[in-house]
Formats: C-alpha cells, sequence, structure tokens
C-alpha cells in the first residue's frame, strides 16, 4: 500500500489519517442517521437511491483501493459499508420503496457482483474504468438529496450531520488524492464536493428544528 510504503511526515502521511478521521466521523453521522430513522419510524425525505448507490459504491471503493495500493479507500469503504446498510435497513422498514427504487436496487447488486469479480479477476485498468462509472452514477444518484429537499421544502428527517459531513470529507479525500497523485479520485470528487455543499445550503434554508432532534 502506498501509504505504508511513504509512511512518514509527509502529505500523504497527514491526509491518511485525516481520511481515517473522516471515515469515523463518517460513520457516527451515518449510524445517527439510521437511530433517527428508528426513532421517528419514518424515512420522510430521506432519499433512497443515495442509500441504494452508497451501499454499492462502498463495495466498488473496496476494490478499487485494493487494486490501487490505496489504503485509505480500502479502508474507508470496510468501515463505511455497514453503517450505510443500517440505513438501508431502516428505509425498508419505514418508507416504502417505488418501483424505480427497488429495480434500482436489483441493478445495483449485479453491478457490485460484476465489480468485485473484476477486481478479482481483470486490470487495474478495467478496475479504474468500473470506479470512474460508479462515481458518475453517484454523483446522479446523490442529486437526488438536495433535489428532494427543494421539491419538499423541507430537510425533513435529514440531519446536519448527514449533510455537512460528506462536505468536509469530500474536500479531505481531494487533497489526499492530490497527495497520492491520484487523478481518477481527483476528477470525481470534485463535482461530489459541489453536490455536498449545495445539499448543505438547501438543509440550512429548509430544516425545521424540532423534527431534526436526534
Amino acid at each position: 500500500m502506498s501509504e505504508t510504503e511513504q509512511f512518514g511526515w509527509n502529505a500523504l502521511t497527514v491526509s491518511f489519517f485525516l481520511t481515517v478521521i473522516v471515515t469515523l466521523i463518517s460513520c457516527y453521522v451515518n449510524w445517527r442517521q439510521a437511530r433517527q430513522i428508528w426513532r421517528l419510524k419514518s424515512g420522510h425525505v430521506v432519499a433512497v437511491p443515495v442509500y441504494l448507490y452508497l451501499s454499492a459504491a462502498r463495495i466498488a471503493m473496496i476494490c478499487y483501493g485494493w487494486q490501487s495500493g490505496s489504503l485509505g479507500l480500502t479502508l474507508s469503504g470496510a468501515l463505511s459499508f455497514p453503517m450505510t446498510a443500517a440505513i438501508l435497513v431502516g428505509l425498508v422498514m419505514y418508507k416504502k420503496f417505488s418501483g424505480f427504487e427497488r429495480c434500482l436496487a436489483f441493478v445495483l447488486a449485479a453491478m457490485s457482483g460484476w465489480t468485485v469479480w473484476a477486481s478479482v479477476y481483470l486490470s487495474i485498468g478495467v478496475t479504474s474504468v468500473a470506479f470512474i462509472v460508479w462515481s458518475i452514477g453517484f454523483m446522479v444518484i446523490a442529486s437526488a438529496q438536495p433535489l428532494e429537499i427543494w421539491r419538499a421544502k423541507s430537510a425533513g428527517a435529514v440531519t446536519f450531520g448527514t449533510v455537512f459531513a460528506p462536505t468536509f470529507s469530500s474536500a479531505v479525500w481531494i487533497a489526499y488524492a492530490l497527495a497520492l497523485g491520484d487523478w481518477v479520485l481527483v476528477a470525481v470528487s470534485m463535482p461530489i464536493f459541489v453536490i455536498a455543499v449545495a445539499t448543505t445550503v438547501l438543509w440550512h434554508r429548509y430544516r425545521e428544528p424540532g423534527f431534526q432532534k436526534t
């Protein structure tokens, strides 16, 4: 792994530890989001496609991180997946999935299986392309959360941490990717940062303080 080979007082090591910190924060935030859904017995305004895609994208992150020699990506994906899955369980229990969302779950499961197979049997080039495709798809899916808040004119059950953590996290990932020299990761992190900022701004605009208590 690149981090262990270049361990020392340098930008890569510092940014790696920052990615670990933001990953742990993200896990905590996602746990709170899952608890919020269960406490309210509601997934109101929580965008199902985002968490369906996040769960699958964690698998792609692990595969790409492992093949590219990035301990930060591999560790982040492995730690984040269980927390994202916990949110999905709550949504399955308390929010009715549309036909599109059920189809999306099936397609993403099949794509995840293919990504794992490609990372084991094919080259890093193929895995890199798969990671880019997953990332582009996530940009589209992630847009569902700010759009849902804007259409409802309400932040609903969405917690502040859930919208702020991706903003801070994506900024750290950009710094980490620059230090690692991974331009694929830089290219996919920039648009995700923009979407995260937009979601945070909309949450502040339409939040309902009593509803967001955790």
